[in-house]
C-alpha cells in the first residue's frame, strides 16, 4: 500500500478519499488546521493521523500528497508540496489567478484534478476528435448557482472556479485553446452571457456561458459524416444520420429526428465513484509505483492556460 498525506477536509474531500484507497493508497494523515473538527472527524473516519496544520502534512513520511483545500491558499501549500518531489493529486482550478499557476513551473509529477477529463464518456468523445478529420464543437455553460445581486469577487470565483471545468475538457479534446472572439452580453433583467469563439488543432468552434441559468452542460460535436453529444458530460450519445418527419394534418409541422448511432453505458467505475475519480486516483498510483501510463489528468501549465482563458471573459 501507498501511503497519501491529505491536505484539506472539505465535502469533495471523501470523495476523493474513497477512490484512492480503491486504487490502492492508505490514508497516512490529514491536515488542515489547528483545531478544525472536521479534520479529526475526517481522519477518524478513514483510520488517518490527524495533524494540526498542512506543514506538517507535506513533510511527512508519505508516497504522495492530495492537496485540496480552499482554492485562494491552494499555490502557496502545493508550491511546498512540489519542493518535496512527491507525486501529488491538486483539486481544481489551483488558483484564482493563471499568473500564481505559471509561478509554480510545470512539474510532471502534479496531476490536476479536472475529473471530467477522466468520464468513461469522455474517452468515448476523445476517440471520435481524434479519428476525425476536423471537428467543430458547440458546448454551454450554465452557471445556475450565479446571481445578479452577488458580491463581484463571489462572481469572479464562480467563473474561475467553475466555469473553467468545461473549458479544461474543451482543452482535452481539441488541443490548447485560443480565444477569436468574445461577445458580451450584460443587461438590466440580469442576463449576463460569455459566447467565446475558440480555435484549437483539433476543431473549432464556441462556448456560451449563461449565468444563472437554471440548465445542464453539454458539449456537441460534429465530424464528417456523424456528430455527437455529451449531454449532460456523463453521458455520451453519437448520431449517424438524420430522419426528415413530413407534415401530416394531426402534426402539420416538418421536423428532424436524429439517427442514434451504438448506445453507451457509462462505466461501473463511473457508478461506483464520483465520476472519474477512480481513474484520477489510479493516474497518481502508477505515478507513484513508475509504472507507465497513458495521462489524462492537466498538467499545471494546462491548468493555467484555461484560467488565463476564463480572465479574458471577466467584466
Amino acid at each position: 500500500m501507498s501511503r497519501l498525506g491529505v491536505v484539506g477536509s472539505g465535502s469533495i474531500v471523501p470523495f476523493h478519499l474513497d477512490a484512492l484507497k480503491a486504487a490502492g493508497f492508505e490514508i497516512s494523515n490529514i491536515g488542515s488546521r489547528p483545531g478544525s473538527e472536521k479534520t479529526a472527524a475526517l481522519a477518524a473516519k478513514y483510520g488517518a493521523e490527524a495533524l494540526d496544520t498542512w506543514q506538517e502534512v507535506v513533510a511527512s513520511n508519505v508516497d504522495a500528497l492530495l492537496i485540496a483545500p480552499e482554492t485562494s491558499v491552494t499555490p502557496e501549500i502545493l508550491a511546498a508540496a512540489i519542493a518535496t518531489g512527491k507525486p501529488i493529486l491538486v483539486e481544481k482550478p489551483v488558483a484564482y489567478a493563471s499568473s500564481e499557476i505559471a509561478a509554480l513551473g510545470n512539474p510532471a509529477n502534479v496531476l490536476v484534478g479536472y475529473n471530467r477529463r477522466h468520464y468513461s464518456s469522455v474517452a468515448e468523445a476523445k476517440k471520435l476528435v481524434t479519428s476525425a478529420s476536423a471537428a467543430t464543437f458547440n458546448a454551454a455553460i450554465p452557471e445556475a448557482s450565479w446571481a445578479a445581486d452577488m458580491a463581484d469577487d463571489k462572481k469572479r470565483a464562480i467563473l474561475l472556479g467553475n466555469s473553467v471545468h468545461v473549458l479544461d475538457l474543451l482543452q482535452y479534446l481539441f488541443g490548447t485553446l485560443k480565444v477569436s472572439g468574445i461577445a458580451k452580453l450584460d443587461n438590466a433583467s440580469g442576463i449576463v452571457t460569455r459566447s467565446v469563439a475558440l480555435e484549437a488543432a483539433g476543431g473549432v468552434g464556441s462556448a456560451m456561458i449563461t449565468f444563472g441559468s437554471p440548465s445542464n452542460f453539454f458539449v456537441d460535436i460534429h465530424t464528417p459524416g456523424k456528430s455527437a453529444a455529451l449531454r449532460p458530460i456523463e453521458f455520451y450519445q453519437e448520431f449517424v444520420g438524420v430522419q426528415v418527419i413530413d407534415p401530416t394534418p394531426e402534426l402539420p409541422l416538418r421536423h428532424y429526428v436524429a439517427t442514434k448511432g451504438e448506445a453507451f453505458e457509462l462505466s461501473q467505475d463511473d457508478l461506483d465513484f464520483k465520476p472519474g475519480f477512480l481513474s484520477q486516483a489510479r493516474e497518481l498510483k502508477q505515478l507513484v509505483d513508475g509504472s507507465p501510463f497513458e495521462r489524462k489528468s492537466a498538467t499545471l501549465a494546462e491548468a493555467a492556460a484555461i484560467l488565463s482563458l476564463a480572465e479574458q471573459l471577466l467584466g
